[in-house]
């Protein structure tokens, strides 16, 4: 399953938009940047899953530079995405995530570093068992 995040935020803190993006297979970016005094940012999504099991979640985003992005599901730190600025679109993976059928929060939170701007464009969270 596919959610394209700039269409299936459900909550967020902090200056969130969407901007088409030439990179963005689902035409659409969710963004946030701020370069002054670091704020909270987070971003949050409903995630539906049918069949309890052991899933990887993949998140697709321009990888440019930028505080790093903590995934949290249902609460809890699945990963962090680490720019690497190759300036271009990416996929992080995280797997082996056990999830029941049903409803799950995923959120996206951006860190707080004042060296490093707060940043983020992203694409779409993939969903698949694994």
């Amino acid at each position: 399953m596919t959610l394209p995040l700039s269409s299936s935020i459900i909550n967020s803190v902090g200056p969130w938009h969407t901007t088409q993006r030439s990179w963005a297979q689902s035409i659409y970016a969710l963004e946030a940047n701020v370069n002054s005094t670091p704020t909270d940012l987070e971003a949050s999504f409903l995630l539906g899953i049918p069949t309890a099991g052991t899933y990887s979640l993949g998140f697709r985003y321009w990888d440019g530079t930028g505080n790093d992005l903590d995934v949290v599901l249902d609460g809890a730190t699945v990963g962090t995405v680490q720019y690497k600025g190759t300036g271009a679109p990416l996929i992080e993976n995280f797997t082996g995530v056990y999830l029941t059928s049903g409803l799950h929060g995923v959120s996206v939170k951006i860190g707080q570093n004042r060296a490093v701007q707060q940043y983020a464009s992203l694409d779409y969270l993939v969903v698949f068992r694994s």
